[in-house]
């Protein structure tokens, strides 16, 4: 199943590749956006996880139930200053989690899809098991197994297995078919 990506690295950054998201809502890609948490404890950047949720959802990365759409993601891994767990505690990221969850889920209608590694949620969320309830994993494990997942997770719904593949990208698979796809999409 083919997907379209747009990544956000940074809280200034408009998606560059809007254009492509059109192109490939045309084409009958389903389509999602990806948030990256930048600088976290600094207010004056929007450091909030409900400010972080707002910024996200007015610039692309809202849920509709057009069977196109997927829920945003909330990517959750070191970040690119190097601080595997942004130089907070697993209670100050769980909180900060659950704030831009919750935002993201009251005007949305759904919780966002947490992309991360077992390891990532070990060390810096201290496996807190209730995140795996509500929120469909997008597993982070470079590797031929999907191997373990992390604490609160029976399964994932998505996987990153490679980090390049030969379309130029990461390489993600849909751990179902394309009617569990689109029923993804759709939240039933």
């Amino acid at each position: 199943m083919e997907l379209h990506i747009s990544w956000w690295l940074l809280l200034a950054l408009v998606s560059v590749s809007f254009g492509d998201t059109i192109q490939a809502r045309i084409r009958g890609i389903d389509l999602f956006e990806l948030h990256f948490p930048v600088n976290w404890k600094s207010q004056s950047m929007m450091g909030s996880g409900a400010k972080q949720a707002d910024f996200f959802i007015e610039h692309g990365g809202n849920w509709t139930a057009d069977a196109y759409t997927l829920p945003g993601v909330l990517e959750m891994e070191g970040n690119i200053a190097g601080k595997l767990c942004h130089g907070m505690t697993p209670t100050e990221i769980t909180d900060w989690m659950l704030d831009f969850s919750n935002r993201y889920k009251s005007r949305t209608g759904r919780p966002p899809i947490l992309f991360l590694s077992a390891g990532w949620w070990a060390k810096c969320a201290d496996n807190n098991a209730t995140f795996g309830a509500d929120h469909a994993l997008w597993l982070a494990n470079w590797a031929e197994e999907m191997g373990t997942l992390p604490a609160g997770w029976k399964e994932a719904t998505f996987w990153q297995y490679a980090g390049w593949d030969e379309n130029g990208g990461e390489a993600n698979v849909f751990l179902g078919s394309s009617k569990e796809l689109v029923e993804f999409a759709i939240g039933s």
